[in-house]
This record gives C-alpha cells, sequence and structure tokens, in this order.
C-alpha cells in the first residue's frame, strides 16, 4: 500500500472516530512518505505541524495508524513504526 493511500485511510478513521479538527487538517496534507519504519507527513503550514504535534492529537494519529496497519496487509511493524511530522519551507 502506497503511503499516500494508507494516509486516505487514516483520514477516513480520523472522520469516522469522531477526530473532526485532526480530520480537516489532516485532509490539507498530501506530502507524506514512507522511509524504512517511519511514516514521514511533511508540511509547511506552521499551525498544521503544531497541530499534529500536540500529544493528543499525534497519540490520535498513532492509534488510527495501529488501527489501520491491522486492518491493511501491515505496512510495517506498528509496534516499530516512528510517526515523523517535518516542516518543510513555505513554498511561494
Amino acid at each position: 500500500m502506497s503511503p499516500r493511500t494508507l494516509w486516505g485511510k487514516i483520514i477516513i478513521y480520523l472522520r469516522e472516530h469522531h477526530s473532526v479538527a485532526l480530520h480537516i487538517a489532516c485532509g490539507d496534507i498530501t506530502d507524506v512518505a514512507k522511509d524504512g519504519d517511519k511514516f514521514i507527513i511533511n508540511t509547511s503550514e506552521d499551525f498544521l505541524y503544531d497541530l499534529l504535534k500536540s500529544e493528543e492529537n499525534y497519540n490520535d494519529l498513532k492509534k488510527a495508524f495501529l488501527n489501520c496497519s491491522l486492518i491493511f496487509s501491515r505496512i510495517c511493524s506498528i509496534i516499530n513504526l516512528i510517526l515523523l511530522v517535518s516542516k518543510s519551507p513555505s513554498r511561494l
């Protein structure tokens, strides 16, 4: 499963589990990648970066990854999954 496909599943999970603010914020993010046991979420927006890095939202995302990886063919060993939120320079 490609990183973008998995990301779409994560967004659906967030909607279905009533994480409305996180669902809407994540819907704006399209720059995602997988590197070994790392899933990288990249954004140039300060507010998105801060939102995703908050402890509560970060834990909600990890829960969503756990759920989706169990349902969809285990893209990586979820126990070793490292969820990275990175901030790229603003694009003009």
